[in-house]
């Protein structure tokens, strides 16, 4: 794409050269600043005279809960869709999103544009997103950095220019929302093909014209006629939690893991995993020392199910209580085999229909003891194993490429946001197709 004809440096390092006749300006001359307030009563039931509260779940579109304020009290602040809000404070300080019809909540600012085509200013301050949150305040809470923000300069361009820019990136990044989307309902398919494989390998066996019988369990339902339907103590060596004790943290020491080192599957350490003394290691690691091919399954929190086979890891560590560890009977089970099934969705339900609710989700080691689970020949174990492997690499070979290729498009969206706002491509000209 081509450049303009001549540049000027602006003497902002961030910003760098940018086209001759651009001009640049304080945000504070071409900008308000209207700051949310807490309104006096926040209400669970929507009625006549209230509106939506402007939350950040609401805001992202995945609200777990919807609140309302009374469209009559004096001190709030009404949103109109489409305006561009600042979140002021907060875990996501300095973060610009766009509004939704409502009342603005307190830890958010509407900032209006004077003189600047409002969505030129949206694409511009997301360029300057990152900038902005590097500068907040706070060493609890972040807060923007009123003075930097209200002092930060924005480009200004002639207005006729302004809005063929913003044109210009409303299609282009319409285009590529709609590419990234399309590659993520094809991730969301593979997970569930991944799941359906996984479902009727471990509970229906490989082959579709197999006799069936009734497994004797309810939520189990039928399963091969040569299968066994027995408990899972039966068929594991032991099925334990980890340490109930609260230790001291050094720096230095032997790992306390936890479901946290459950990623995508796989039992991994971390950087920042806490470490104990080898004396408390060694206290704890007396009941049972964790081996490889062991299984890592949650049982306490929202991450109930969570589960991941132990392989390859260089050094010895012992487990909180969140996490139970499952060894498979040698000869009855193939580790494999009982990982898959605790990946299924049928034996998932199962944990989250046995759970007990106080603190938090979590269930008993006698739970886990006590599921049924459909056990085939180990030479069919084995056999089952082998063919969602290999299922499996296809759909992770299709998963890794399609999330390659959403990251690239993510960056490409950044950069070309950013080329654009700045001037360093001019898009003047530019046909939209």
């Amino acid at each position: 794409m081509k450049r303009y004809q001549t540049y000027k440096d602006s003497g902002i390092e961030w910003l760098g050269e940018i086209p001759e006749d651009w001009k640049m300006s304080p945000i504070k001359y071409s900008f308000s600043i209207q700051k949310g307030k807490k309104p006096e009563v926040i209400l669970d039931e929507p009625h006549e005279f209230s509106k939506i509260y402007m939350s950040m779940e609401v805001l992202r579109g995945n609200p777990k809960q919807v609140f309302y304020v009374d469209k009559s009290e004096n001190k709030i602040v009404e949103t109109k869709e489409g305006q561009i809000l600042l979140l002021w404070d907060g875990s996501n300080a300095g973060e610009f999103l766009k509004s939704k019809e409502g009342v603005l909540s307190s830890t958010m600012a509407i900032i209006r544009p004077f003189n600047i085509e409002p969505n030129f200013a949206w694409y511009y301050f997301k360029n300057f997103e990152s900038l902005l949150k590097d500068n907040c305040n706070g060493m609890g809470i972040p807060h923007v950095d009123g003075n930097f923000f209200r002092n930060s300069k924005i480009l200004n361009p002639t207005q006729e220019e302004q809005t063929k820019i913003a044109n210009y990136l409303d299609h282009k990044t319409t285009q590529i929302d709609e590419l990234i989307a399309k590659k993520e309902k094809l991730i969301q398919l593979l997970e569930e093909e991944r799941t359906a494989i996984i479902n009727q390998a471990v509970t229906k066996g490989l082959n579709p014209d197999s006799p069936m019988k009734d497994s004797g369990i309810d939520w189990l339902g039928k399963i091969p006629e040569n299968w066994n339907p027995i408990k899972m103590k039966f068929a594991t060596e032991f099925i334990l939690d980890g340490t109930h004790g609260t230790h001291t943290r050094v720096e230095e020491g032997c790992r306390l893991l936890s479901v946290r080192n459950i990623v995508n599957g796989k039992f991994v350490f971390r950087e920042d995993d806490s470490k104990i003394s080898e004396e408390e290691y060694l206290k704890i690691a007396s009941r049972f020392k964790i081996k490889e091919n062991d299984i890592q399954l949650a049982i306490v929190g929202a991450t109930l199910g969570k589960v991941a086979v132990v392989k390859n890891l260089p050094e010895n560590f012992v487990t909180q209580r969140s996490l139970a560890t499952i060894r498979s009977k040698e000869g009855k089970c193939n580790h494999l085999f009982l990982y898959y099934f605790m990946k299924s969705s049928i034996f998932q339900s199962y944990l989250w229909l046995n759970a007990g609710f106080s603190a938090q989700p979590g269930v008993y080691l006698g739970t886990l003891q006590g599921c049924t689970i459909p056990i085939p020949s180990v030479d069919e174990q084995n056999l089952i194993v082998k063919h969602i492997e290999q299922r499996e690499s296809k759909i992770d070979e299709i998963l890794h490429t399609s999330k390659r290729e959403i990251n690239f498009l993510k960056e490409y969206k950044t950069t070309l946001i950013s080329d654009v706002v700045t001037g360093k491509i001019d898009v003047r000209e530019e046909v939209l197709n």
